[in-house]
C-alpha cells in the first residue's frame, strides 16, 4: 500500500496506490482524495490504444524525431486550436466514410486532404479548425501530410482538433453532394440518377 501527501495551500492532498483489488474496502475508507487504481490504469490504456491507435505511431514518431518537426507540429496546432485543448480522431476511409470518395472518382474529381479538411456547408470555402497529424495507407505514413495529399479509399486519417471540426468532416464524407461540389468547384445535384442526367448533359 502506497500513500503519497502532496502539500497543496490550504491543507494535503492524499494520492493512494493500489496495487491489490482485495483492498478496495480499506481504501476507500482511507480517506484519500485520489485512490490510482493500477488496473484501471491499464483498461483505460488498452481502451484508448483501441480506440486511436494511430496515437501512439505518432507519439513514437514524434519523440524520435528532431525539434524542428515537434515545432512544426506546436505551431500548426497553436494555429488551428488557438490555445484551446484539442480532441483527437480517427477517420477510417472505408464502408460509408469512404461514399463521398467513390462518387468522386465516378466525376474524375480527385479528393485531397485540404477538401476534407473545409466546412463543406459554408458557401466559401471555410478552413476546420483541425490539423492531420499523421496518414497509414497498406505499410506506408505520412506524418504532418500536405493539403494537397490525395486521399484514396481504405486510407487511415490520424486528426486534432475541435470537435466541431469533426462533426463537419464526417459531414462531408458521408454526403457526396457537398464534398464533390467542393472538390470540383462545380454544384452536384443530390441523388445518383440527378448526377448521371447531369454527366450526360455536360458530355
Amino acid at each position: 500500500i502506497v500513500m503519497t501527501a502532496l502539500e497543496l495551500n490550504p491543507g494535503l492532498f492524499v494520492v493512494a496506490r493500489q496495487e491489490n483489488p482485495q483492498f478496495d474496502e480499506l481504501f476507500d475508507a482511507s480517506g484519500a482524495d485520489l485512490v490510482a487504481r493500477r488496473s484501471f490504469i491499464v483498461a483505460r490504456r488498452i481502451l484508448f490504444m483501441a480506440t486511436t491507435p494511430l496515437l501512439s505511431v505518432f507519439i513514437d514518431h514524434l519523440v524520435g524525431h528532431s525539434e524542428e518537426f515537434a515545432e512544426n507540429v506546436e505551431k500548426q496546432l497553436e494555429h488551428a486550436l488557438h490555445g484551446r485543448a484539442p480532441s483527437l480522431w480517427t477517420v477510417n476511409l472505408v464502408g460509408a466514410w469512404s461514399e463521398s470518395l467513390r462518387a468522386a472518382e465516378r466525376e474524375n474529381v480527385p479528393i485531397l486532404l485540404e477538401h476534407i479538411s473545409q466546412n463543406s456547408r459554408t458557401p466559401s470555402a471555410e478552413e476546420l479548425h483541425c490539423v492531420c497529424l499523421l496518414i497509414e495507407r497498406g505499410a506506408s505514413r505520412v506524418f504532418l501530410p500536405s493539403p494537397d495529399y490525395e486521399l484514396q479509399e481504405g486510407d487511415s486519417l490520424l486528426f486534432a482538433g475541435r470537435d466541431s471540426a469533426r462533426r463537419e468532416m464526417l459531414f462531408g464524407l458521408r454526403e457526396p453532394t457537398a464534398l464533390v461540389s467542393l472538390a470540383s468547384g462545380r454544384f452536384q445535384p443530390r441523388g445518383t440518377i440527378m448526377r448521371r442526367l447531369a454527366r450526360k448533359r455536360a458530355g
